[in-house]
């Protein structure tokens, strides 16, 4: 009788462990899931393109885009801190347009692409807000810095103080786009450095231009004459509150990934610690 119940307490214990561990086989049997960060599926607008930017294209092009646009920003970065490195922090605040100012028009007229992306439905953004920025940015950089071609304004410490805060946040955020489009997603580092430089880089980057413009008042003036130099100082009256509302849309931003990064973490990390202690009660 003895021996009977021992027998039947070590087939119920062989009987949990192999439950155990088909529980645990099957865990790992699951497949990745898909990053919950990325954008859902595109749901492409009527466009003149044909299947040039169909479902199964989209993506490669984008990764192209996004490869092509973060090498770029990447390249005018160490274009620019070699230049420090050669002529010093005080003299390069005063001549980096020498070395950088046909890069940083080149990507600031490709960035205009974005408008075309987001008016076909490509990429989830809104089309007021890319076509606000990116317009803007090629007024800076197209009429005033390299337009004028003014040594006053483009030897100015404004244009490396802009480029300095473009360079950042853009190899950021094309880098995000990058590995945001993986089935992992982006590390919650990457993440947090994407909706956290900003803070710091938007004030830099929105202050530089608005310099940039300031600074080209008078030239605007003599080259297009009296209605330019006014609809340069509207612009400069309105500049506060667009980086009023960029800043608080990136806030609101922020708080929804880091948020649904911290958990996803979280889940991550519970289902790892459940996984490890099925392997340990199995190998017992």
């Amino acid at each position: 009788m003895v021996r009977t119940r021992q027998q039947q307490k070590q087939q119920q214990q062989q009987q949990q462990r192999e439950e155990v561990v088909q529980t645990a086989q099957q865990q790992q049997q699951q497949p990745v899931q898909a990053n919950p960060l990325a954008s859902p599926p595109l749901n492409l607008r009527k466009n003149p393109f044909g299947s040039w930017f169909g479902p199964e294209t989209t993506p490669i092009y984008l990764f192209v885009y996004n490869s092509l646009s973060c090498i770029g920003w990447l390249f005018i970065g160490g274009l620019f801190s070699g230049y420090v490195q050669t002529v010093g922090l005080v003299e390069a605040l005063h001549s980096v347009h020498t070395v950088l100012g046909g890069w940083v028009h080149l990507l600031t007229m490709t960035a205009c692409l974005e408008i075309l992306h987001a008016a076909l439905g490509i990429v989830r953004a809104s089309v007021a807000t890319t076509a606000v920025q990116c317009i803007m940015r090629l007024l800076v950089v197209t009429v005033v810095t390299n337009g004028l071609a003014e040594k006053s304004i483009q030897h100015h410490w404004s244009f490396a103080i802009m480029v300095f805060a473009w360079t950042i946040s853009e190899t950021l955020r094309y880098g995000y786009y990058l590995l945001n489009a993986t089935p992992a997603g982006p590390p919650i580092s990457v993440i947090w450095c994407r909706y956290s430089f900003f803070i710091v880089l938007y004030p830099i980057g929105a202050f530089g231009e608005a310099m940039q413009i300031y600074t080209g008042l008078d030239a605007l003036r003599a080259h297009y004459g009296t209605l330019a130099y006014l609809t340069a100082i509207g612009l400069l009256l309105v500049y506060p509150l667009g980086l009023f509302k960029m800043y608080t849309h990136m806030l609101q931003q922020r708080k929804k990934y880091l948020t649904a990064a911290y958990q996803m973490e979280a889940r991550v990390q519970q289902a790892v610690a459940e996984h490890r202690r099925a392997a340990a009660q199995a190998n017992r």
